[in-house]
């Protein structure tokens, strides 16, 4: 593959995502039901503010399955 059309897919792949809402609720899913290629895909952690919404999310579920 020419390596300019990957490096443009690859960033177009990393845009498609997400928002900080979707990377809290995929933290949240993953923190609830385990993690899968959905609540885990490398498109939620692409950005700093999105993995930290990811974790947020994660952290809430977790807190809630504690006894």
């Amino acid at each position: 593959m020419n390596p300019d059309k990957f490096l443009k897919e690859l960033l177009s792949a990393v845009n498609v995502v997400t928002t900080i809402s979707d990377a809290e609720k995929a933290g949240y899913d993953c923190g609830k039901n385990g993690a899968n290629t959905t609540n885990c895909d490398f498109r939620l952690f692409a950005r700093p503010e999105l993995t930290k919404a990811w974790e947020r999310g994660n952290a809430r579920a977790m807190k809630e399955k504690k006894p």
